[in-house]
């Protein structure tokens, strides 16, 4: 790791706004060894206000999962290790149950001023695997605290598909934030007051509490339309190093659009489904999807919660996408309604405009997504023409 002068750390921050860091700084980031690595981070990781993080050689299986703390991963893992993998280039699997430490790539130097927060990619969290980031000095999961100087590593547990994982796959990734980069229900209301059609079936729906609110799409344009998917259990391992490779029939069972008043989902079932709504990110700001929202019942909505600038922005157009969301229900079986409100988007001001957008550039699978699977999975004609067929009631643009 580079020496840095306090004359180039202040020279990095004096134009550094509150809000999240966007690409073009986090380059700057990994010249300063802010963000750092062996092999080095590469131009490929890094997205409109994230960065992807990468898998090391080394993972270790654990007996249980645990929260970080003070200086307490290495003797946690100690304590709860029941095997390490020293060199995992040959590929290793990852069975559903089992809870996992990979040792990541990159590590961390950053300033004072500078905290980070991680997510699941949207690869990963669509086959249902929790994947957190832990680092000492927090006591959170995927939570970066300001200053952070050390190594990071993510928690992996698949739920319901095996999986096969080498070094350099990238499962998480990173944003970084200076100040405080929400953006409060009254600048939310002020953007989008003028965009939210009169017209809508839903104009009486209250959007904004606390962020944006989205409901669940049941109902396709046709009785065939696929409006969901649920997991299959037992199947083959999925490679995450191949894209587009896996038969969908294989590991899921289509949900068809509902003639009556809902769907009942069955604790311990992983489901997928779509947001009625669609939505566009602008450039100025990044956005996140809530997991864990109790006000609207006992169930996980979402992995992969957050979305880089220009995520739903085609070329420019006003087309928006639709929020693929993952949902897990706890203890009791949920009745689920067309159109329930169900999902919370919060929302973040970016320190400056990116210098490149979400499917700008970019190999960007999901962008202008309706009900779409993970990449690794390939789709028959008919079947990806059903997937598709989703109404379309409203967008979100700020």
């Amino acid at each position: 790791m580079v020496n840095k002068s306090k004359n180039v750390i202040q020279e990095a921050h004096n134009e550094l706004h509150a809000g999240v860091v966007v690409r073009q700084t986090l380059a700057n980031f990994c010249k300063l060894s802010y963000i750092y690595g062996n092999p080095h981070v590469e131009a490929s990781q890094l997205q409109p206000a994230s960065i992807d993080l990468r898998i090391g050689k080394v993972v270790h299986q654990v007996r249980s999962s645990f929260l970080p703390g003070q200086n307490i991963i290495h003797s946690r893992l100690r304590t709860l290790k029941l095997q390490t993998f020293e060199d995992i280039t040959a590929g290793i699997v990852l069975h559903p149950g089992s809870v996992y430490i990979a040792e990541l790539v990159e590590h961390l130097d950053l300033p004072p001023e500078i905290s980070g927060r991680t997510n699941p990619k949207s690869s990963i969290g669509r086959i249902d695997v929790f994947a957190r980031v832990i680092c000492d000095k927090t006591t959170k999961f995927d939570i970066i605290p300001a200053g952070y100087k050390g190594p990071l590593f993510l928690e992996i547990s698949p739920k319901s598909f095996p999986i096969i994982v080498r070094p350099g796959d990238r499962l998480s990734q990173l944003r970084l934030y200076t100040g405080d980069p929400l953006l409060r229900d009254e600048a939310l209301r002020t953007r989008i007051d003028d965009v939210v059609p009169r017209n809508s079936l839903d104009h009486h729906m209250k959007v904004i509490d606390s962020g944006l609110l989205f409901s669940v799409s049941l109902h396709g344009r046709t009785s065939s339309s696929i409006i969901g998917y649920r997991a299959k259990a037992n199947t083959p391992p999925i490679d995450l190093g191949l894209e587009q490779h896996y038969d969908h029939n294989t590991y899921w069972e289509p949900i068809r659009s509902s003639k009556g008043s809902g769907l009942i989902l069955q604790p311990g079932d992983f489901y997928l489904f779509a947001t009625r709504e669609r939505v566009i990110i602008p450039p100025d700001l990044s956005a996140e999807l809530i997991a864990y929202d109790t006000d609207f019942g006992e169930f996980r909505s979402h992995y992969a919660g957050f979305f880089d600038s220009g995520f739903g922005l085609c070329q420019n157009r006003p087309l928006g996408a639709h929020i693929v969301v993952e949902m897990r229900v706890h203890d009791v079986p949920f009745f689920l309604q067309d159109g329930q409100v169900m999902f919370r988007m919060v929302f973040f001001n970016n320190s400056e405009m990116p210098d490149i957008l979400y499917g700008e550039s970019l190999c960007s699978h999901y962008q202008g997504q309706k009900l779409k699977l993970s990449k690794y999975f390939r789709y028959k004609k008919e079947d990806e023409r059903a997937s598709i067929i989703l109404q379309s009631e409203q967008l979100f643009m700020l």
